[in-house]
C-alpha cells in the first residue's frame, strides 16, 4: 500500500495539508524525484515523519515549474527504513537503490505488489523491497527504453500495480491514476477521510434486510460476504435498508485502491477502500531508521 503523486511542469504543488493526509495513510517513509533543468533527475528521500518531510521541502527549490513525482510508502515487502523509500534510480546496483540523495537519468516509483514470479517473497524484514528487485533484475535491462510508451504499456503484463517514471524531460505513468487540479494520484488516500456507508447484515440476495448508516463500527461486506471479523453488530443508527438501496449499491461498484479489483462492498482501512485480500496484507509496523548518503549515478 502506497500512493504516488505526479505533478507535471507548470502545475501547482499539492497543499501541505494533502501531503500530510497522504503521510497519515502511508506512514512508512516519503521521497520525491524532480528535475531542475540541469539534464538530470534528482532524488531526495528518507523522510520517516511529517516533520522530516516538512524539513525536506524547506531545503528544496520551488517545484511549480518542474516535473515532480512523490511517493508515500506503506510497506508490504522490504524493511521499513530510509533507503527503502521510493523513488528509486533506474540501476542494476542494489545498494544504489538505497541512496537518499541521488542524481540519475530515470527515477521510478511504484504502487502495488510485484508478481511473485518476478521477485522473491521478501517479507518486511528483507533488506530490499519487491520494487528494488524488479528494477535491478528486470527494468535495468531495458535501460532508457523504459521511457518509451510502447515499452511501458507492456509493464502491466509483468508487474501488478501502478508506476511513475521521471526523466529530465518527461513523466510517464502506468496504471489508472486520478487527476485532480492537474496533479495525478495513484489512489484516493490523498483525500480527507469520510466514513463510508456500511451494512450491518448481508444484503440481498445473501440474506434478509440490513441497516444503512454512516460509520464503521459494525461488520462489513465484500462482494456480499461478511469479511469474517464476526464482530457483533451495534444497534442500527440509521434507517432500514430497502430493496432499491441494495440495487443502487450494486450499480456503483468501486475498485480496490491497492490492486484495482472491482468490489461492491470494500473494507475501509486507513483512508483506503480495499478488497478482502489486500486488507489482509495490511499490518502496522514501527518505522526503522536506515539509508545511505549522497550518490551521483547520472
Amino acid at each position: 500500500m502506497c500512493i504516488i503523486i505526479v505533478k507535471p511542469r507548470g502545475v501547482a504543488m499539492p497543499s501541505m495539508s494533502i501531503l500530510r493526509t497522504c503521510f497519515d495513510a502511508n506512514p512508512d517513509g516519503f521521497g520525491l524525484a524532480y528535475t531542475n533543468g540541469d539534464g538530470n533527475v534528482h532524488i531526495r528521500k528518507g523522510a520517516m515523519s511529517k516533520s522530516a518531510m516538512n524539513s525536506m521541502f524547506k531545503k528544496l527549490p520551488d517545484f511549480n515549474q518542474e516535473n515532480v513525482i512523490m511517493h508515500f510508502r506503506r510497506a508490504t515487502d522490504g524493511e521499513i527504513c530510509k533507503g527503502n523509500c521510493h523513488p528509486f534510480p533506474l540501476t542494476n546496483n542494489f545498494e544504489l537503490t538505497k541512496g537518499r540523495s541521488i542524481r540519475c537519468q530515470v527515477a521510478v516509483a511504484h504502487n502495488g505488489i510485484i508478481k511473485r514470479t518476478l521477485v522473491e517473497t521478501t517479507g518486511r524484514t528483507a533488506k530490499y523491497t519487491d520494487t528494488q528487485q524488479y528494477i535491478v533484475n528486470h527494468l535495468s535491462k531495458i535501460g532508457l527504453g523504459v521511457m518509451n510508451k510502447e515499452v511501458l504499456n507492456m509493464l502491466p503484463s509483468y508487474a501488478t500495480g501502478k508506476f511513475a517514471f521521471l526523466s529530465d524531460s518527461e513523466i510517464f505513468i502506468v496504471g489508472d491514476f486520478t487527476e485532480d487540479k492537474g496533479v495525478y494520484y495513484s489512489n484516493s488516500s490523498y483525500k480527507t477521510y469520510v466514513a463510508p456507508v456500511v451494512v450491518t447484515k448481508p444484503a440481498l440476495p445473501y440474506g434478509d434486510m440490513g441497516y444503512l448508516y454512516s460509520g464503521t463500527q459494525s461488520r462489513c461486506l465484500i462482494n456480499g460476504h461478511c469479511c469474517g471479523t464476526n464482530k457483533k453488530a451495534d444497534e442500527p443508527k440509521g434507517r432500514q435498508l430497502k430493496e432499491e438501496d441494495i440495487i443502487e449499491f450494486r450499480k456503483k461498484p468501486t475498485k480496490c485502491d491497492f490492486c484495482g479489483t472491482t468490489v461492491y462492498f470494500p473494507i475501509s482501512y486507513n483512508k483506503m477502500e480495499l478488497c478482502f485480500n489486500c486488507h489482509e496484507l495490511e499490518q502496522d509496523e514501527i518505522n526503522e531508521k536506515g539509508g545511505q548518503d549522497d550518490t551521483d549515478i547520472s
